[in-house]
């Protein structure tokens, strides 16, 4: 009888799960897709860590920009001043070179027009305004203005300086041509005629710009900044002859200049066309990588 019974206790024992067996299970996974996740946080997050040996970008430049015209002979104080400057919006695109964050070079077409410009000095707010084909190229160089973390990317102030090519073509703009009139206290009349001869160089002109640019990344493939930039032209690129006579009697002449210089102000969107990567950040192993998933099984 004793043996009967402890067989079918045995046999009990073997049927029916416990608490501690049910303690022990198959350890467990977390889906594919969270684990895919998760790594791939960790790898960019490694990735950021690797200094850039060198990058390539194409990128765009949208601007405004401000050309001063210089007078000679303001005759009978007709215009309001011996310099007029004129704010146009124009565009660029260029291709550029990163060096180790840290030096950049870049070179490109920039569609912004030179402007002659004279503003009278009279209530209708007339006056003359040329301007070139507006075709130019360039070429800058740039530094970072920080000496820490060499090799990563960061925001930053970009400091450089380069050359500007224009193009000229030849050829006249439309004459233009004023009458005013001047009175005195008595209210007799007095009449100056001015008339405008308009010619753009046939000799390449040349410029050399200061830059100041902030840049900042916008994620791994594109960046985005603003900028600051100062132009300095050599050479005439387009001359505007005045004409003056008082009372239909020429008197003399005078001359609006403009050689390209002013500022230049604006935004832009480079995106990378390849990155080159090389050691990782002092202090940080190449080969770490932060397990994703940590198993919820106990001993």
């Amino acid at each position: 009888m004793f043996l009967l019974l402890f067989s079918f206790s045995t046999v009990q024992a073997q049927e029916t799960p416990t608490v501690e067996d049910n303690y022990y299970t198959p350890e467990l996974t977390p889906p594919p897709s969270l684990n895919k996740a998760v790594t791939r946080r960790q790898l960019e997050k490694q990735r950021d860590l690797m200094k850039v040996l060198s990058r390539w970008y194409i990128g765009v430049d949208a601007f405004g920009r401000s050309d001063i015209s210089a007078l000679e002979n303001n005759y009978r104080y007709l215009f309001k001043s011996m310099n007029s400057s004129t704010l146009d919006f124009s565009f660029a695109a260029q291709v550029g070179w990163v060096f180790r964050e840290q030096l950049a070079i870049e070179g490109g077409y920039a569609r912004s027009q030179i402007h002659n410009t004279a503003i009278l000095n009279t209530t209708n707010k007339g006056g003359f305004r040329f301007a070139n084909e507006g075709n130019a190229f360039f070429l800058r160089g740039k530094f970072l203005l920080e000496f820490e973390n060499m090799g990563l990317r960061r925001p930053g102030i970009w400091l450089g300086g380069g050359f500007w090519a224009v193009p000229n073509n030849g050829g006249e703009r439309d004459p233009k041509a004023y009458i005013i009139y001047h009175y005195d206290n008595r209210g007799n009349s007095d009449t100056t005629y001015v008339s405008s001869k308009t010619t753009i160089g046939t000799d390449w002109t040349y410029g050399v710009e200061f830059t100041a640019e902030y840049n900042f990344k916008v994620n791994e493939w594109s960046d985005m900044g603003v900028f600051l930039r100062r132009h300095w032209g050599m050479g005439n690129a387009i001359t505007t002859e005045l004409t003056y006579a008082d009372n239909k009697k020429v008197l003399e002449t005078g001359y609006i200049r403009s050689d390209g210089t002013g500022w230049q102000f604006g935004i832009s969107y480079r995106f990378m066309t390849g990155i080159r990567r090389g050691e990782v950040k002092k202090g940080k192993s190449s080969g770490e990588i932060i397990t994703p998933y940590t198993s919820l099984s106990q001993p």
